[in-house]
Order: C-alpha cells, then structure tokens, then sequence
C-alpha cells in the first residue's frame, strides 16, 4: 500500500512524533517525484476536513488556496524549489478545506529520506487563523489609534492657528493703539501683555527666523502683519512709521526671501512658506 513506506518512517520516529501528536499538529509526508501526498495523520485529515484515508495520493497543491497573483499549483512549486535548494521550509500559508472554506497553517518541510521511497518531504503544520485574526484586529485597532491621533494632532494645529491669527489680528492691534499717551507705569503693563501674547504667537517667528536668519526682529514682526493681510497704511498704522518706512521693509523682506521681481503675493507666499517648513 502507498502509504506504508511513510507510516513506517512515522513510526521510527518514536518520540518525537509522539510530542508532535500530542500538540495537536498535523503531519504530512509528500513524495517529491510527483508532489503527491502518501501519508497524513487524523489531525491533518480533520483540519482540511477529510475523512481518513481520502488525501492518499492526492496533490498537495489541492489544499493550498489561491493567492491574489498566484496558483495554488504555483504555491505548491515555489515551497518544493525551496525544499530542493535547502532541504527545509517553514512558513505560513493560507489552505482550502475540502468544504471551501480557508484557514491559515503555519508549516515547517524538512526533506527525509525513506528506505523504499527515496526522499520525501515530511511536514508538521498547525491551524493559526484564530492567532492571524487576532493580529489583523490587532493591526486595524493599531491603524485607527494611528489615525485618530493624527485627527486630534490636526485639530490642534488648527486650534492653534486661529488662536495665532485672533491675537495677532484682533488683540496686537487694539494694545498698539492702547501705547499712545500713556504713562511709564501703564507702557510697562501693556509691554508685559504685548510680551506674554507674543510668547503665545512666537512658533510663526521661531520658524521664519530659523528659515531666513538674515532678517531683523523688525523685518519679522512686519511679516508677521503683512501675512495676516493688514494694508500697508494699517501696518504704519500700527507701528507708528510712515507708509514708506513699510513699503521699504516690504523691499527688503522681499529681497531676502528671493522673490524681487516675482509675480509673488508676499502674504500668501508668507504663509505657505512657514507652514510647509512646520510640517517638515
């Protein structure tokens, strides 16, 4: 009978297949000439839902399930060109039951050589797909706690850049125009507030400095005003200069970001600049 030869070398094996059928493991011998099964155990006949003695002689492709760009033929060839070249292979692969149904099993092959058979492959496999499922919800819970916490990382930007905008565009200019005529002891309050506020915005400043280090603290604080879209006249406005000292520094924060001559909306540019080198 086919599978006596196997049954035999099962049997030689003595206690170590002994510790194998104890862990509930499957265990298969396939004839290397044609790829064809002639020995599985109870446990392997059960896990691919077989009756005993029905996979005698059957092709051990029959139980792989095709894959997205491969046959279950062509599974079947790569794991015996491995065998061939190293004598071992171990892995996961995804099965067929006779039903249809697919489980995953995790395999190792180790070629053996049989008196009568010559060499043969004999293989321990074991269900895994409860552990394949369990890390798939695993990976997914993963992908969702990555993806709320870019949600929540965005928002915060978000939060944080209105916060930036309403002090700049609402409260600096109201303390600006609360500097004129007051007392020393009133200007020290106000330069108090302007500093702890300014402490809130700094991030933009930060960036804009370590980007264009060439730019002075007043060149900043005029890009800081001209990307929020204040006028020229409201920026002298604010800053107590004259239109011209403006447009002047206008000149020259142009120049050192290298867009003189440039169609180039200086605001805008502001803006896409240092949000782009925040995500960086």
């Amino acid at each position: 009978m086919e599978g006596l030869e196997s049954r035999g070398f099962v049997e030689r094996a003595g206690c170590g297949m002994e510790i194998i059928r104890r862990l509930g493991a499957g265990i298969f011998v396939v004839r290397t000439a044609d790829l064809k099964l002639i020995y599985v155990n109870r446990r392997f006949e059960e896990m691919f839902g077989y009756d005993p003695g029905e996979l005698n002689g059957v092709d051990v492709a029959t139980l792989n399930a095709p894959g997205s760009n491969s046959s279950p033929q062509e599974i079947a060839e790569r794991i015996a060109a491995a065998l061939r070249r190293d004598s071992l292979w171990s892995g996961e692969i995804e099965n067929i039951r006779k039903d249809g149904s697919r489980f995953w099993s995790e395999a190792t092959i180790t070629a053996t050589q049989l008196s009568e058979q010559g060499v043969a492959w004999v293989g321990v496999s074991q269900d895994v797909t409860e552990q394949k499922q369990a890390q798939g919800a695993l990976q997914r819970k993963t992908i969702a706690i990555q993806e709320m916490l870019t949600a929540i990382e965005s928002e915060k930007e978000k939060i944080g850049r209105a916060m930036v905008s309403n002090v700049e565009r609402i409260i600096m200019p109201i303390i600006h125009e609360l500097e004129v005529g007051l007392s020393q002891t009133q200007q020290k309050t106000v330069d108090l507030l302007k500093k702890s506020l300014e402490e809130i915005i700094s991030p933009f400043a930060k960036r804009l400095e370590g980007a264009f280090p060439s730019l002075t603290p007043t060149e900043i604080r005029m890009c800081n005003l001209i990307r929020r879209g204040l006028s020229t006249k409201e920026i002298a406005r604010l800053e107590h200069v004259c239109p011209s000292t403006v447009n002047k520094h206008r000149e020259n924060i142009r120049r050192k970001l290298g867009i003189t001559g440039k169609r180039i909306n200086l605001a805008t540019h502001l803006e896409a600049l240092v949000n782009d080198r925040g995500k960086g």
